[in-house]
């Protein structure tokens, strides 16, 4: 395969990132691929293989070795995971199974109730789970 082939491979992989927001898993295939599009113009005649195999390698070791270093949602020991056990106030009426909004620590949050009754504004609730950009909480009493 030609090294510009690659090239906008690599390109595309990276777009692919950019449009999943965060996820953080084709960040690595395209950086890998424009890893292989550069060996591939410096060594001309590479066996498509080969070029495959490099790619492969090339990506599982820049998955494996930085995307723990790059994950922030739901990543376990992250500073969001801090917030279970918190106690807050609800923003407004949030029935059970809803999403509405909270406070925590002065913040505003997105909030959903997990518990079995509804949390009234002003209610006070404990965080249950960080649930990406959304905590799980349920009214306290």
């Amino acid at each position: 395969m030609a090294w510009y082939v690659w090239m906008v491979m690599g390109l595309a992989l990276l777009v692919g990132e950019i449009v999943l927001a965060g996820s953080f898993f084709l960040l690595f295939f395209g950086v890998g691929a424009i890893l292989v599009g550069l060996i591939v113009a410096a060594v001309p005649g590479l066996d498509i293989a080969v070029q495959w195999g490099l790619f492969s390698v090339v990506s599982v070791i820049l998955l494996l070795g930085f995307r723990k270093r790059l994950a922030v949602g739901g990543a376990s020991g992250s500073d969001a995971d801090s917030l279970v056990g918190v106690r807050g106030k609800a923003s407004a009426a949030i029935p059970p199974g809803e999403i509405g909004q909270g406070e925590v620590r002065g913040s505003p949050w997105r909030v959903r109730n997990v518990g079995a009754t509804i949390a009234a504004a002003g209610d006070e609730f404990v965080v249950k789970a960080v649930s990406g950009i959304t905590l799980d909480i349920e009214r306290v009493g």
